[in-house]
């Protein structure tokens, strides 16, 4: 009976496991893949131990995942999907999933247009069949996390031990399991732009290893120690400029496995000279090992964890010509296009606005709504609308859901009839709510007429009307009201707001960031190469040997990190490496390591830089300048999607400078140790055989913080300038021709050679601490014991000379057309210009006598040009060799200011980085204050650059004019912490050499 019962145990267990198993496959492959619809099928296939489904086509929505709007499948292949089950020697045995030959073909509309249809009619109904499956999808997703919930409250309450062989071998299975993909290629396609950009992957596989790494079968001790060990060979990125659409002559759904194997193979072989033209990431080849222990027997006490994740890459290699970096900024402003209208796609009509403007004025009505800028006011009447809504449509769709069940046609009757008309007046997120509230009363009922009242409930959304009464179906019918208690709505509530918000309730599985965690990335080689053109190199750069090794040991960090070497080469110009005293040393060494001692957190900071030699040469420069100033007329630069992402960063920067002053006010105990070799830069200018060489020799940098006795003082540094000198050289000086490791100074240079700065050296301590509640103190101590400058006629004359021939450089981007002319928004001001340019002590000064106590004096200048081109403001005044300039997305303020603060004057607007109030604004030198001459003129550039700026930095902030609500004298802000600053410095010794005689050139 013993062994009966264990087999029938077995038994039972095993059917369980394909159940699941069956289950799962379809819950988490069914989204990507056609032909997993069968459960029978799949069933009777986990029983014979071995699934293998061929040919599987990809769904359209199989990159969703991804995250980009508007990417869609226009053809995917799953060529085979193997699944391995040893159901005999399961306990000795790994389970195999492996998946062979994953082709997708992507596609993003970049064009904002999508599928528009020519007929009203058919738009319509195109429109309601998208919203239809995006309801279903939604209410699915809900179901599904409310069921989890459920099963998850359920479990809670078990024993943990409990389970008994499935719950054994269940563990025992997913330790062990092995999933290998291998021939993964990806290609997505811009046909707006024409390029293609194509993710391979030869093999990637993850395997239990033992303590040696090799591969093992583990079948106890998983719950205190497990090993992973994951392969990823061959990863490749293509990117292709100029693309041709990959194409089929037979329809995709009936192309042959060997067709497929044509078309997409290639780009995983990487064999083919031609399309490894189109390189951007070389192959890469990377291991990776896991090791996760927990218990008292190998860790210690009972509870702890350590994990250790080991990452090794051979090499990291990035190619690009200068078309792929063009690409690049097609497909960022692909990018910023999709996702401009991403939020607004779901309600954006299926026609043009010619075929009906009528659903066009609705979009934008809509969109304003889903925007916030604008909201719908709720009265009482709505409110008694709404209600008596959601009773219609629940009591609906509770008699659909019947009849789901009796299987009769649900496309008739008054049913189907009233649910149309109301779903055709709701939006989605109330028909998606009114959906779940049917459901969940449905599943009410029918669990009471299958229980008893006494029973526990447990039903469905954490056990819904565990505690109503038992209904008939009779009863139901009559029944108008949904029977939910102030508890139901409340769960109900819970997983709606966390379903539509995104705000993920549930915690992270236990020991997935718990306990003491190691984590160790090393790369063997890494390399850049920029190219202007396939025959054309223009950049060339390598680090050798970089390792990190960071820990996070009860909280505390610990960091190593180093660079063994690296170089920078351009046209023959070793423009930057490392020098090293010992072939044993570093290029760059960092360690951070925090302490606590009581409730003190101590951080310690040491690094080491050898000494860098950096080549500055106008022809890499002139290259390196081309390369990157290139664009394409109408697709966005660097800048602009540079600073959409900067308006997340600012906020972080705020942030972060807000927990900075927390963090200062607290006393940190922040000690550190660095000595850095500073760069020895050669600027090199003039013709081969009259060429000339700067050398500047930064020496050598060390900072050091020391204790203080004084208990006011908190922070004390001390920086130490050594060896510092500044050289001219006749000739051209190349720092491949000179024996780096042997270079002391400028002296060591076999070059003519003639000392503008001799060696110097200095020493600044700085000291912080308060003097008080309200202020604190900042002192310099500098210390200069000796310092030499030499002058003459010939060095003034070169120094001209480097200047002029480094300051053309300009030139190059500069396209050769007047900005003024040739800006998308120009015109003729008056600017209010800083205090140095006026030759006053203020640019705004207050007005004295009976006058307002708030108006400015303003200086201004007539006849400025100001323009708006590639994002940026630019202000031209008389007199002024540069341009003023405001990048929009970094403008914190953009507003009309009140004629009472500026002379009286009208038509007067402010452009600033600033976020001080408007009289503090007015006058800081970054600001650019514009007037101008009619109210028309100055709505037009309003509107321009506060839309430019709301759009660069990704989120509406305008205010149309400051309002009385923000000049009140009852919003003063509180007062920070002042601070003083003292500055001292001592010089010991100066001496001027003057020689040479005049002449003219």
């Amino acid at each position: 009976r013993v062994g009966g019962g264990r087999r029938a145990e077995h038994g039972t267990s095993r059917a369980m496991f394909e159940n699941k198993l069956a289950s799962l496959l379809q819950k988490y492959l069914g989204d990507f893949v056609y032909g997993l619809e069968d459960k029978d099928a799949l069933r009777v296939s986990v029983f014979r131990g071995q699934i293998e489904l061929k040919n599987l086509k990809l769904r359209p929505e199989a990159l969703k995942f991804l995250g980009i709007p508007g990417l869609t499948v226009r053809a995917g292949l799953l060529g085979c999907l193997t699944l391995r089950i040893p159901w005999n020697k399961l306990g000795s045995e790994p389970v195999i999933v492996e998946f062979d030959r994953i082709y997708a073909l992507g596609s993003l509309d970049a064009s904002g247009k999508g599928s528009l249809y020519d007929d009203a009619e058919q738009a319509e109904e195109a429109s309601a069949a998208a919203k239809k499956r995006r309801i279903e999808a939604a209410v699915s997703q809900m179901i599904a996390a409310a069921d989890k919930a459920d099963a998850t409250a359920k479990d809670a309450g078990k024993d943990e031990g409990s389970g008994g062989y499935f719950n054994r071998i269940i563990q025992t299975v997913l330790g062990n399991l092995q999933v290998i993909i291998t021939n993964l290629h990806v290609r997505l396609e811009d046909p707006y732009w024409g390029f293609a950009i194509d993710f391979t992957i030869e093999e990637l596989s993850g395997v239990t290893v033992n303590d040696k790494g090799e591969p093992d079968f583990v079948s106890s001790g998983l719950n205190e120690q497990l090993r992973k060990k994951f392969k990823l060979r061959k990863l490749q990125l293509y990117m292709d400029p100029n693309a041709e659409e990959m194409t089929s002559e037979t329809p995709w759904e009936d192309l042959s496995v060997n067709k497929w194997d044509d078309l997409f193979m290639p780009h995983i072989t990487g064999e083919s000279e031609e399309l490894q033209k189109t390189f951007f990431l070389k192959p890469v080849n990377a291991d990776l090992l896991y090791n996760r222990k927990v218990g008292k027997a190998e860790v210690g006490d009972e509870g702890e964890i350590i994990q250790t994740i080991s990452l090794n890459f051979e090499e990291l290699g990035i190619t690009a010509l200068q078309s792929q970096y063009m690409t690049i900024q097609r497909m960022l402003q692909t990018f910023e296009v999709v996702s401009a209208r991403a939020p607004y796609s779901h309600i954006r009509p299926h026609c043009s606005v010619k075929t009906s403007p009528r659903a066009w004025w609705h979009y934008a009505v809509n969109a304003l709504f889903n925007s916030g800028l604008v909201r719908k006011r709720i009265t009482l009447n709505n409110l008694v609308g709404w209600n008596s809504k959601r009773e219609a449509y629940v009591k609906a769709y509770i008699a659909r859901l019947r009849q789901e069940n009796t299987e009769e046609p649900l496309s008739s009757g008054p049913t189907s009839d009233i649910m149309e008309e109301m779903e055709a007046e709701l939006n989605e997120k109330t028909i998606v709510f009114f959906r779940c509230l049917a459901i969940g009363e449905h599943k009410r009922r029918k669990l009471e007429r299958t229980k008893s009242s006494k029973g526990s409930g447990g039903g469905w959304l954490f056990g819904w009307g565990s505690s109503k009464k038992v209904t008939t179906e009779e009863e139901e019918e009559e029944e108008d009201n949904v029977n939910f208690d102030s508890e139901d709505w409340q769960k109900l509530q819970s997983i709606y707001m966390k379903d539509s918000e995104g705000d993920a309730t549930e915690d992270s599985p236990k020991g997935m960031m718990d306990g003491d965690i190691f984590v160790e990335v090393n790369v063997v080689s890494t390399s850049l190469q920029l190219f202007q053109s396939p025959e054309k190199e223009i950049l060339q750069g390598s680090i050798n040997e970089m390792k990190v090794q960071a820990n996070f040991i009860e909280g505390l960090l610990g960091i190593t990190a180093y660079v063994g070497s690296y170089l920078l080469e351009s046209k023959g110009f070793e423009i930057m490496k490392n020098g090293l005293v010992s072939s044993e040393a570093k290029a760059f060494t960092l360690t951070v390591e925090q302490k606590q001692v009581y409730d003190l957190h101590l951080t310690h900071i040491q690094a080491n830089i050898a000494p860098c030699f950096v080549q500055v040469y106008r022809p890499s420069l002139e290259d390196i300048l081309v390369y990157f100033s290139a664009h394409d007329k109408g697709a966005t630069r660097l800048t602009t999607l540079g600073m959409q992402a900067s308006a997340a960063a600012q906020e972080i920067g705020k942030n972060t400078a807000e927990q900075l002053q927390s963090a200062i006010a607290s006393r940190p105990r922040l000690t550190f140790s660095l000595d850095l070799q500073a760069p020895k830069v050669a600027v090199v200018w003039g013709e081969a055989e009259n060429a000339k060489s700067l050398v500047v020799n930064l020496g050598r940098i060390v900072l050091s913080s020391e204790d203080s006795k004084d208990e006011t003082v908190w922070q004390r540094m001390r920086v130490k300038l050594s060896d510092t000198e500044v050289y001219l050289a006749d000739g051209e000086l190349q720092w491949k021709s000179v024996d780096i490791n042997k270079f002391t100074d400028c002296m060591s240079i076999d070059l003519p050679k003639s000392a503008l700065l001799p060696k110097f050296g200095m020493e600044i301590l700085f000291q912080y601490g308060d003097l008080s509640a309200q202020e604190s103190q900042l002192s310099l101590d500098l210390h200069v014991p000796d310092f030499s400058l030499h002058f003459s006629p010939m060095l003034v004359y070169d120094a001209m000379n480097l200047t002029h021939y480094y300051m053309t450089l300009s030139s190059i981007l500069d396209s050769g057309e007047n900005s003024f002319e040739n800006a998308e928004l120009a015109d003729v001001v008056q600017i209010a210009i800083s205090s140095e340019a006026a030759g006053t002590n203020e640019i705004l000064s207050q007005k004295l006598g009976n006058k307002r106590p708030n108006s400015l004096t303003m200086n201004w200048i007539h006849s400025c040009k100001v323009y708006l081109k590639d994002d940026f403001l630019y202000a031209d005044i008389p007199g002024n060799a540069v341009s003023k300039s405001i990048f929009l997305g970094r403008a914190s303020q953009i507003l009309a200011v009140p004629s009472k603060f500026v002379d009286d004057r009208e038509n007067v607007i402010i452009v600033t980085e600033s976020n001080d109030r408007l009289k503090q604004a007015l006058n800081m030198d970054s600001s650019i204050v514009i007037s101008f001459d009619d109210v028309e003129r100055k709505g037009i550039w309003l509107q321009t650059l506060q839309s430019r700026n709301e759009h660069l930095r990704g989120y509406a902030q305008r205010t149309a004019d400051f309002g009385d609500e923000f000049l009140r004298q009852g919003t003063e802000v509180e007062e920070p912490k002042s601070v003083s600053v003292h500055i001292h410095g001592k010089l010991d010794i100066f001496h001027l050499f003057v020689n040479g005689r005049a002449y003219s050139a």
